[in-house]
């Protein structure tokens, strides 16, 4: 059972993460002049731009907990969480700012940058590759602009600094975003002939990592066949989801255009209990949405939720998925090793044994799915959905019922 220190954390630790994809995803870095951002202030929380509901939804699957975990910590969400997702959000705002600082830093080869504030109004960059004092920053910037600047408000940001909501300079960072590429914001490069120029190189693995780390649909695949390898006498889960095919219905698509998201969910009957059937769903990563077809998103689908219509790329076999399923294969064999992975898209919930000498299942650890998952990834790969393509001058309609 989850305390409630430990629930609170894991809110805090998902407003962080999730607040964190938003901006990334829905903003970008260095944002442009008709940006989202503007509509963001520095108090911003991740419940000014989702209902409760769908964060509440987005926790469970996050954390990988059950709907019943509020219950019985005796608390009420959100209304006893808000103290944790106004810190998680502040959070994810600040490593999103630190992250523009990286891509500043990668894209223009320096290895930081100062930032100045003018008088009266508006801001200086200056990308520095030298490695200047504060007074040497202040004095180039006042030989190449118009007008004075404020000496008690001259910030330096690094490569990978580490921000803080109680160090000033971060907000005042984050008021020149909202005004980058203006007038507000003019951007300077130390230059001189008696500088040898200094560049910085750095791994984009060092970069934050996404809120879902997920795994390639085709490494599921591998991973089946590994599993089949490990554990002598195991089924091919890919070809027993393949003799499914034609037992997959009801599947319906979910967007999230803010996090770039497609959710797919479906229905397989059972092979051998006639009225049972199980619930697999599937979550694609990185998704390229749009209203109207192009050649990049040739595929109209129903949004399941809201009855639109809209369209969407094809999805490739390495694009990163998190997936689950109701049924006990996936949850006894696969779900605590994709949970590693946080490539779970539920909650797990594992039979108990009634036995201690029974083998063991997955001894290997092998990341993979059910035949389920894969009886629905057989149907978009016979719709045409899933493919190698990357754009199509032919529209693929799937809005009028699913079909393979």
């Amino acid at each position: 059972m989850v305390s409630k220190r430990e629930l609170k954390q894991e809110v805090r630790d998902f407003a962080r993460a999730f607040y964190f994809e938003f901006l990334r995803h829905e903003i970008g870095l260095v944002p442009s002049i008709d940006s989202f951002v503007r509509k963001i202030s520095w108090s911003s929380n991740v419940l000014d731009f989702f209902s409760a509901d769908e964060l509440k939804r987005e926790f469970l699957i996050y954390s990988g907990l059950s709907d019943r975990v509020f219950e019985d910590a005796s608390m009420e969400w959100p209304n006893d969480f808000l103290e944790q997702i106004k810190r998680g959000s502040e959070e994810g705002l600040l490593e999103w700012l630190q992250e523009n600082v990286n891509k500043i830093c990668r894209d223009e080869g320096v290895a930081r940058v100062w930032v100045v504030e003018r008088v009266p109004d508006g801001w200086v960059v200056l990308l520095d590759s030298k490695g200047l004092s504060k007074r040497e920053a202040v004095e180039y910037v006042k030989s190449k602009i118009e007008g004075d600047v404020n000496d008690e408000r001259v910030w330096l940001f690094k490569v990978n600094e580490k921000p803080s909501s109680e160090d000033a300079k971060w907000a005042d960072l984050f008021n020149v975003i909202v005004r980058w590429k203006t007038k507000g914001v003019e951007v300077l490069e130390y230059a001189s002939e008696d500088v040898e120029e200094c560049w910085v190189e750095f791994e984009v693995g060092d970069l934050l990592k996404p809120l879902y780390e997920a795994i390639e649909l085709d490494a599921l695949y591998r991973g089946a066949h590994m599993y089949k390898k490990m554990q002598p006498g195991e089924i091919d889960r890919v070809e027993a989801g393949e003799r499914l095919i034609y037992n997959v219905t009801d599947v319906k698509f979910i967007p999230f255009w803010g996090t770039r998201e497609l959710w797919i969910f479906g229905k397989v009957k059972s092979e051998t209990k006639p009225l049972s059937e199980y619930s697999p769903r599937i979550a694609v990563e990185n998704m390229l949405f749009d209203h109207e077809f192009s050649e990049t998103t040739p595929i109209k689908l129903v949004d399941g939720k809201t009855g639109e219509e809209f369209y969407c790329r094809f999805i490739n076999p390495h694009d990163k998925v998190r997936v689950w399923c109701n049924c006990k294969d996936f949850h006894n064999r696969f779900s605590w090793v994709l949970k590693r992975m946080r490539a779970v898209q539920g909650p797990i919930f594992p039979a108990k044994r009634k036995t201690t000498t029974r083998k063991g299942v997955n001894v290997a650890q092998v990341p993979s799915a059910c035949k389920h998952v894969f009886a629905l990834t057989e149907a978009l790969v016979r719709a045409k959905m899933i493919s190698t393509a990357w754009r199509s001058v032919r529209e693929i309609d799937l809005t009028k019922g699913w079909f393979v």
